[in-house]
């Protein structure tokens, strides 16, 4: 893949920074973009940096080198060789490690403004970003909110989107927000989390790093070695998308999901427009069933705080517990988080009852399945496992 030019366009009130690419064989790319009121016009920086990170993944996910012969920032081209280490080796299955080939690297100066920035999407992890800042606990001041429509889902597939309520969160908050769109996930039709989030909020954050000199991840991880899984935004990654111009990394790494839930049960704010769906995404709704929405519930229901939360139905249902899929050992970190708060809180005695009751059932599953394993009544324990996965969703 080759990036040939990127081109800064304004009409009728709206900026559009596009790249021009092609692929190895001298096709064009569709023009990938970003798009912002007019009056955030300076802070939108229009260079090769922008739209890096999403090509050289995207290009390792297409088995091509990247290439370009427009100027690129020194500090992220010499990261770029354990970026694809990193990449080759957690997903080695998926794409090929790759060295870029740049002709034309140079020190950029950087726009001395100080502001400093989150993404911010009304989930648990953009809350704590926020709210720790705000509190006097993040590293220096908060200046902005940043809002990407098209980053959650597809532009395509969203209909009605989050942005009057983001704006009203942030006047809650104090804080200005920076609304864009992007169509890059409609041009990079890869799975999202595992290869793509990283970078394409990477090159979110470049796109506007004329005024902006830190940009902050909310990190969906812990420093908790079982929360180390590997994913495309991630502890070690997000810091080497970083320029001499715009500090990038992960925050919020301290806490974990339940915990953090626990820090911003506190705001009325917060509580009351949480947006965790993974089923309505780029949406409002929660659709209270989906993975996502029920550890979420299970969080406030142990605060106590589950009716104070719009977005949330109650009174919580405790058959929600029996349908959770203890075998993603993600899935697995974040019950765990949440039966240790549930202990923690001591406030429904039989959330805690009921979230043992299913992990002890799950243990026992797979120390059948690691007995039987090899032997010829390893199928017959599967086809018991799916049968009453299958009883207990009708049930729910």
């Amino acid at each position: 893949m080759r990036l040939a030019d990127v081109r800064l366009d304004e009409s009728e009130g709206v900026v559009r920074l596009s790249a021009v690419a092609e692929d190895a064989s001298g096709k064009a790319l569709p023009e990938v973009w970003f798009e912002y009121d007019a009056r955030w016009r300076d802070f939108v920086r229009a260079d090769a940096d922008v739209f890096l990170p999403m090509m050289f993944v995207g290009s390792m996910l297409r088995g091509e080198r990247f290439e370009t012969g427009m100027p690129v920032s020194v500090r992220m081209c010499a990261e770029l060789r354990d970026v694809s280490a990193i990449f080759g080796k957690w997903f080695g299955e998926r794409l090929t490690a790759t060295v870029p080939e740049i002709s034309n690297v140079e020190a950029k100066p950087a726009d001395a403004t100080g502001n400093t920035a989150t993404f911010f999407s009304a989930g648990v992890d953009a809350f704590y970003v926020a709210l720790k800042f705000l509190r006097g606990e993040g590293d220096g001041s908060l200046t902005h909110l940043v809002y990407m429509r098209g980053l959650e889902a597809p532009l395509s597939k969203i209909k009605s989107g989050k942005e009057s309520r983001i704006e009203a969160i942030a006047r809650d908050l104090g804080l200005p927000v920076i609304m864009g769109k992007t169509n890059l996930r409609d041009c990079f039709d890869y799975d999202y989390l595992p290869y793509v989030c990283g970078p394409a909020l990477a090159s979110s954050a470049l796109s506007l790093s004329r005024r902006l000199s830190r940009m902050r991840i909310p990190s969906g991880a812990s420093y908790r070695v079982e929360d180390f899984y590997p994913e495309s935004t991630h502890l070690l990654l997000d810091r080497l998308w970083s320029t001499e111009y715009m500090e990038i990394r992960s925050d919020g790494a301290e806490k974990t999901r339940a915990h953090k839930t626990q820090y911003i049960s506190s705001s009325e704010t917060a509580l009351g427009n949480l947006a965790v769906c993974i089923v309505n995404l780029g949406e409002w709704d929660n659709c209270c069933r989906c993975p996502k929405c029920v550890r979420t519930m299970i969080s406030l229901q142990a605060l106590g705080v589950l009716e104070k939360a719009a977005g949330f139905c109650s009174p919580f249902d405790y058959g929600l517990i029996g349908g959770i899929n203890l075998d993603s050992p993600l899935t697995r970190a974040f019950f765990v988080q949440n039966l240790e708060l549930s202990h923690e809180t001591g406030h429904d005695a039989r959330l805690t009852r009921e979230m043992e009751k299913h992990l002890a059932r799950w243990k026992k599953y797979r120390a059948l399945v690691t007995l039987v394993e090899g032997t010829p009544f390893h199928g017959i324990a599967r086809w018991a496992r799916e049968a009453v996965k299958k009883r207990r969703k009708a049930k729910a």
